[in-house]
């Protein structure tokens, strides 16, 4: 349970050094960091598709790949948001 002075010092911005059950810098950074990974695998998924347009041979394996990195995307998303990691 948070103390009234506590609640007080977090509305004033200053930290007392109590721990208040919220969530820390590591939540935040973790979630900085899967948004990140997220963002960068829906990249890897246009250039993919890109590529497979500009390259006809190797397109189905192209294709291919972008949808297996999608679907790995999506499933960190829902991992992510199973654990209450917040996205920035």
């Amino acid at each position: 349970m948070v103390s009234p002075t506590h609640q007080r010092d977090r509305a004033r911005g200053e930290h007392c050094g109590e721990p208040c059950g919220e969530r820390g810098a590591g939540v935040t950074d973790l979630s900085r960091k899967v948004d990140y990974v997220f963002g960068f695998m829906r990249m890897v998924v246009i250039e993919l598709r890109n590529l497979a347009d500009a390259e006809p041979q190797i397109a189905r394996q192209l294709r291919y790949i972008a949808d297996q990195v999608e679907t790995e995307a999506a499933d960190l998303r829902h991992v992510a948001g199973s654990n209450e990691v917040d996205f920035v």
